[in-house]
Formats: structure tokens, sequence, C-alpha cells
């Protein structure tokens, strides 16, 4: 497997990006929750004038405990997608679980950008999902006993949940296009 390019210079993606762009019409922007997501494909869809497509505004309501992808309209999210694609316009897609996502969608034309959030003490935010020593399992349990001791009440655990066992399955950061390091 071809490792993907490290970048943390908005300008290298930038050149990038808009290279790729014209060979793979979505722009995938992956990553945790909080990492910066919707900033940097804000960033991209006003530099290149790509239509912006943040997954989050296809939510239906009330959808319970699904996964991420079941919760979306992911019939008015493939005709927003397709649309453009079928206008030979650029997307740029931005969402957590991003590849689920897609291929839910059945599109697999992608050029991936995988944003990690580094704080000024080196950490990554959620690092542990990036521990190859560390089963699903254990994180899981880990996600569960954090819930725990915050009392939470939402459906944040469920989501910890799915994230680690799409990190831990799908690989998305080992199987990006480009890694993009964002320090706040």
């Amino acid at each position: 497997m071809t490792r993907p390019l490290f970048l943390n210079l908005e300008a290298d993606l930038f050149d990038i990006v808009e290279t790729e762009a014209n060979a793979s019409k979505v722009i995938a922007i992956d990553g945790v929750y909080g990492v910066g997501k919707s900033f940097l494909a804000r960033r991209l869809s006003d530099r290149f004038g790509y239509t912006l497509v943040g997954c989050d505004a296809f939510v239906r309501q009330g959808s319970g405990q699904l996964s991420y992808p079941e919760i979306l309209d992911l019939n008015r999210l493939r005709g927003t997608v397709t649309a453009e694609i079928a206008r030979n316009h650029p997307v740029v897609v931005e969402s957590i679980l991003l590849r689920l996502v897609l291929e839910s969608l059945g599109i697999k034309d992608i050029f991936h950008v995988y944003v990690k959030r580094k704080h000024l003490d080196g950490r990554f935010s959620h690092e542990e999902l990036f521990d190859d020593a560390r089963t699903e399992e254990e994180l899981i349990a880990g996600c569960n006993e954090i819930s725990r001791m915050l009392g939470d009440t939402d459906d944040s655990p469920y989501l910890d949940y799915q994230l680690t066992r799409y990190h831990k399955r799908t690989l998305p950061h080992n199987k990006a296009n480009v890694l993009y390091e964002v320090c706040f």
C-alpha cells in the first residue's frame, strides 16, 4: 500500500488539490470530529469555487443510534454530489467516517485528504485511534469507561465506538492520498 503524502502547509495542499480535482471530481475531507475538516473544506471551496457539501447538513432528525451513514439522508446527499459531478464540477465533501459515507453512495473515485489535529504539546487529537498496538476492543472499552466517568447521556459514546471501528477496520489515515496536519 502506498503511504499518504504528508503535508502541513495549506499552500502545498491547495497546489495538489488544484491538480487532482481535474482527475477526481470529489475531494473528500475526512478526520475525527474537531480537527478542522469543515474549516479546511470551506477554504478549498472558497479558493477554487468548488461546491461544498458538509454531510452533517444531511442528518435526519430523530435517527437514534444508527451508524453515521444510516442517519444521513443518503438519497438527497447522493443527488447533491452526483449533480455536481454530472456538471463536471468538482465538489468538496466533508465528514467523519467519510469513506463509509461515500461507499454508501457508491462513489469511489475520490481524492482523499485525511485531517489530523496536532496540539502544541505534540500529541494528536484522538491519537489512540492511530495506535496499531491497541486492539479495537481495548479502544472501545476505553471509550466506554471514559463515557461512564463523565456521565455522558448523549450519543457521543456511540459515535466514539463508530470512529474506533472505522479507524481500526478502514485505516483511512493510511489510505488517504494526503495526510494533512493542522496545528492548534
